[in-house]
């Protein structure tokens, strides 16, 4: 009877380990969703939830939600007219595998700091970008801040200025 009494309650214990490993099962496979979803629909997620951006850009996984990206940006100074002045030169490639618009571009300028100190907008020459497609941008500020040591080059959203 002992013999019987071990093989039932090790076939039980058995059972319930089992049934404790199904809760186990469903949590994994969930969380493995959850981070396929993650990875793979981060381009819809931060469409959704913009701030999500800079989480993902921090673990090594930027997400480019406009589809274009700047290249070769070059800031110069020059004179024209007896006016010092700012140009920003640089290149906007689609790196998306669809047409894409172009939006406006947004140029800030820094100080040393890092604070902003003016900025201006600027109009792309095409309005759309095939997949692959690029173009060349050029655009002068007159006058700039004399604080002024650092330009940052994106793409506005709509109803932003400077």
């Amino acid at each position: 009877m002992s013999v019987r009494g071990a093989n039932a309650g090790t076939a039980g214990k058995a059972a319930g380990q089992r049934r404790s490993a199904v809760p186990t099962l469903l949590s994994l496979v969930l969380l493995v969703a959850v981070v396929a979803v993650a990875f793979l629909g981060r381009t819809a997620l931060v469409s959704a939830a913009p701030g999500l951006a800079r989480l993902y850009a921090a673990i090594g996984l930027p997400v480019n939600v406009v589809g274009l990206d700047l290249v070769d940006v070059y800031p110069s100074r020059d004179v024209e007219g007896g006016a010092p002045g700012l140009v920003v030169e640089g290149t906007i490639v689609n790196v998306a595998s669809r047409q894409v618009d172009v939006p406006s571009l947004r140029l800030t300028l820094l100080d040393a700091s890092g604070e902003r100190v003016g900025g201006w907008q600027a109009e792309p020459t095409l309005t759309r970008l095939a997949p692959g497609e690029r173009q060349k941008f050029r655009t002068r500020l007159a006058s700039p801040p004399d604080q002024a040591r650092k330009v940052s080059v994106s793409f506005a959203s709509p109803g932003t200025k400077g």
